[in-house]
C-alpha cells in the first residue's frame, strides 16, 4: 500500500544537501518504479528530484518559520567553539553534520568554516566547496522562510556572521 503524501503540492521543503525545493507535483515518475513520487524543483536551478512518497529516509522535511530563522540567525551571530582539529577530521565532522539536513548544524559548519579560514588558515578545496554549499544552503531557508530575495538573505547571513567572526563580512 502507498503511503499518503506528507506535504502537498506548492509545499516548499528542505532536501538535504540540496536546500529549499518547491513540491511541483506528486504522481509517476518516468522511468522510476511503479508508485508516487514528491516531484521537486529548486528554488534556483534547472535540475529535478523524484523522492518516493514515505521514503523516510529522504530527509525531507518543512522549511523552518520566521521564529526559526530568528534562532539561527542569533545562533550564527555567536562566537564559534574553537577547534584545532586537522584538516581530514573536520571535514568528516561536517559532513555527519550536514547529513540530516538541519538549519542548524549547517549553521555550525559555515560558522566554522568562516572562523577557520579568518584566523587560521585557508581551506582546503574540499573545505571551499563545502563552505560555498552550506552558505547557499543557509540562504536558500531564510530566503524561503522571510520571503525576502535571496540577495537580502545574504546579507543577513553575513551580518550575523560577521559579529561571530569579525571580519569575514
Amino acid at each position: 500500500m502507498q503511503a499518503k503524501p506528507n506535504f502537498k503540492t506548492g509545499d516548499k521543503l528542505v532536501y538535504p544537501n540540496q536546500g529549499v525545493v518547491v513540491v511541483e507535483r506528486i504522481g509517476e515518475a518516468p522511468g522510476f518504479p511503479a508508485g508516487d513520487y514528491y516531484h521537486l524543483a529548486p528554488m534556483r536551478g534547472a535540475a529535478r528530484y523524484f523522492v518516493p512518497v514515505g521514503n523516510s529516509r529522504s530527509g525531507l522535511r518543512s522549511v523552518g518559520t520566521k521564529k526559526s530563522i530568528g534562532a539561527f540567525l542569533k545562533m550564527l551571530a555567536e562566537p564559534p567553539e574553537v577547534s584545532h582539529l586537522l584538516p581530514e577530521r573536520r571535514h568528516r565532522l561536517n559532513v555527519e553534520k550536514l547529513k540530516g539536513g538541519q538549519l542548524e548544524s549547517a549553521g555550525e559548519v559555515l560558522k566554522g568554516l568562516t572562523r577557520v579560514s579568518m584566523r587560521y588558515e585557508a581551506l582546503s578545496y574540499r573545505e571551499k566547496k563545502m563552505y560555498e554549499h552550506v552558505r547557499d544552503f543557509c540562504i536558500s531557508e531564510v530566503s524561503a522562510v522571510l520571503e525576502v530575495s535571496p540577495e537580502e538573505a545574504e546579507k543577513l547571513v553575513v551580518a550575523a556572521l560577521d559579529k561571530a567572526v569579525p571580519g569575514s563580512a
